[in-house]
Formats: C-alpha cells, sequence, structure tokens
C-alpha cells in the first residue's frame, strides 16, 4: 500500500457520506416497506464502512515520503476530464453523432494515442452502434444539434 491508497480511502470514505447524507434527505421508511432514501443510506454506510477498512491498511504507508503521484502522471486523467467536460458542453449544440465522433477522436488520438487507422475505425464504428443501440433499439431521442 502506498500513501495514494490513503488518499483514495478518505476521499471513497467522504464520498459514502455524501451518498449518505443525500439518502438521509429522502425517505427512509421501515425496514418492511423501505423508502427512497433507504438504499442509498445503506449503500453509502456500506461505502464508509469498507473504506475505513481500506484506510486502516493503508495508514502505516503515510510515513513514507513522496508525491502521491508524480506530475508526468497528471497529463492523461486531465486530458480526460478536459475531453469529458467538452463533450458534455458540446452534446446540446453539436448533436450527439458530431459530439460523439469528436469525443472518440480525441480520445484516441490524444489520450490514448492509438494509431489512426484504429482511430477511425473505432470512432466511426462506435459512432455508429452507439446511435443505432440508443435510437433503434432503446427508442431514446439523442440530441440532433445545430446540424440536423
Amino acid at each position: 500500500m502506498t500513501r495514494r491508497d490513503g488518499i483514495t480511502a478518505i476521499f471513497f470514505f467522504l464520498l459514502g457520506m455524501y451518498v449518505a447524507w443525500e439518502g438521509f434527505a429522502l425517505s427512509l421508511g421501515t425496514p418492511h416497506k423501505p423508502g427512497p432514501g433507504f438504499q442509498p443510506v445503506v449503500l453509502g454506510a456500506a461505502f464508509m464502512g469498507l473504506a475505513l477498512v481500506y484506510l486502516g491498511m493503508a495508514i502505516p504507508a503515510w510515513r513514507t515520503a513522496g508525491a502521491p503521484w508524480p506530475f508526468r502522471l497528471w497529463r492523461r486523467p486531465l486530458l480526460g476530464a478536459v475531453a469529458i467536460l467538452g463533450y458534455w458542453l458540446c452534446l446540446t449544440i453539436l448533436g450527439f453523432v458530431p459530439t460523439t465522433l469528436l469525443f472518440l477522436l480525441y480520445w484516441l488520438g490524444v489520450v490514448e494515442r492509438e494509431s489512426w487507422r484504429r482511430i477511425a475505425l473505432v470512432s466511426v464504428g462506435a459512432t455508429a452502434g452507439l446511435y443505432l443501440a440508443f435510437t433503434w433499439i432503446l427508442k431514446i431521442r439523442l440530441p440532433a444539434g445545430i446540424l440536423f
């Protein structure tokens, strides 16, 4: 275990606490007739318990020196976050098909650094497959955007 495992455990403990807190805002109900907040509270509590166990295993590693992650390892997660934010911002403006295609082109080309052939095949194939799955099979209306 490393120092980053302890940081991760704290993050997931806080996430579990947030889920449980939001579950309490809903009606808990009774054990025989649970309300909508029952499952989030139980799952949040389980998440916090598992995070505490993981933190207990990671505490001895906190004595080691060094940064949790070297700066060079932050490049890909930051590029991925930019890609997801861009997808979210462009989805309603450009529509599902162009935004998904651009997202996959960016992800495979910039974040993953795949070959141009793989980038083209996966981007076009995945976009077409997702479009068909959502519109024909699941009957979901997707954002059309300004192009359609």
